[in-house]
């Protein structure tokens, strides 16, 4: 989308692909905007799969007291929402409100942004 030196194919797929999405979903920030709509589950399911080929075990482990049956995928859902931020899907998912004691999508976001922070500890 972004390439410094695009080819022909390069430059008719990025506009193909942006008349694509201002038609169906939008001008405002019309790329996140179908990433939120469309991929947040399969952005979710990638994360998870990183994540197990790094050291999900120590992180489980960490967390056995909030997850005691290991990660759940919505814990990964909600880590995707975070380069989401300024998408009308957001907006909606932060405004949903739900009875004690569910969470509500965002309360979950905010959840797993902060328990994501356990992981950092230990790097330098």
């Amino acid at each position: 989308m972004k390439t410094n030196m695009p080819s022909s194919g390069n430059i008719l797929f990025r506009d193909t692909f942006d008349q694509y999405v201002k038609t169906y979903m939008g001008t405002a920030d019309h790329h996140h905007n179908l990433m939120a709509d469309r991929y947040l589950d399969v952005m979710a399911d990638i994360l998870a799969d990183i994540h197990k080929k790094l050291d999900y075990t120590a992180f489980a482990n960490e967390l056995k007291d909030v997850y005691p049956n290991g990660i759940p995928k919505s814990f990964y859902k909600s880590l995707a929402w975070e380069g989401l931020t300024g998408t009308l899907s957001f907006q909606i998912m932060k405004n949903v409100k739900v009875n004690p004691p569910l969470k509500s999508p965002f309360q979950k976001y905010e959840e797993a942004k902060r328990l994501s922070q356990m992981g950092l500890k230990n790097c330098n």
